[in-house]
């Protein structure tokens, strides 16, 4: 017993242990999309059209880190440096740029708009016959509400122009009567263009 004591407490020195604990924050990098549809309305996208990377936008980690917004801030709002940050991000004492540089970010990583892009003509083979697929059958790991993505379940996805990248950098607070209020420090978009 004194062995495996012994073992656990000197591993450190010999072994990376991993750090198996965050601390969750008021404060996210919200990521969401419109698609701009022919007409010029905009419908907005539910993660579940991103089939296999469904989890992976629903987390808004697909583009980050985002210029100007805030910084180290990880998955549904985890604090990446520690107990300080927790504290600053709770009271929304971030910081952020004042103008997004959303686009600056895609413009360092351009395979980020090209998976945009790969991704609508992938999904536009698949709904060959009417230009609309089902995505909701695709097993995913985080859902999004079909009740909210009512418009969209209804489009041609041919008719769609251009995808439009949305981040926010928001901050929630208990208003004190039983909900939640969101404060929007800062708004980004970026256009990623699939119009043929």
């Amino acid at each position: 017993m004194l062995r495996a004591i012994a073992v656990l407490l000197l591993s450190p020195l010999v072994f990376r242990v991993a750090w198996l604990g965050w601390f969750d924050t008021g404060a996210l990098n919200k990521v969401s999309m419109e698609a701009e549809m022919a007409d010029g309305r905009r419908v907005a996208v539910p993660n579940t059209y991103f089939l296999e990377g469904s989890a992976q936008f629903s987390k808004s980690v697909i583009g980050s880190p985002f210029e100007g917004h805030f910084e180290d801030i990880g998955v549904f709002g985890k604090a990446e440096r520690g107990y300080e940050q927790m504290l600053r991000a709770n009271d929304c004492e971030l910081a952020v740029a004042p103008a997004s540089g959303l686009s600056q970010s895609f413009a360092s990583e351009p395979r980020i708009e090209r998976y945009f892009r790969w991704h609508h003509d992938h999904v536009l083979a698949l709904g060959r016959d009417g230009g609309r697929v089902n995505t909701w059958l695709f097993p995913h790991h985080n859902w999004s509400n079909p009740a909210l993505y009512r418009e969209f379940s209804g489009i041609d996805i041919a008719d769609i122009r251009s995808y439009h990248y949305i981040v926010e950098s928001v901050c929630f607070e208990y208003d004190g009567a039983g909900g939640v209020d969101e404060r929007i420090l800062l708004r980004g978009s970026h256009e990623i263009n699939v119009a043929r």
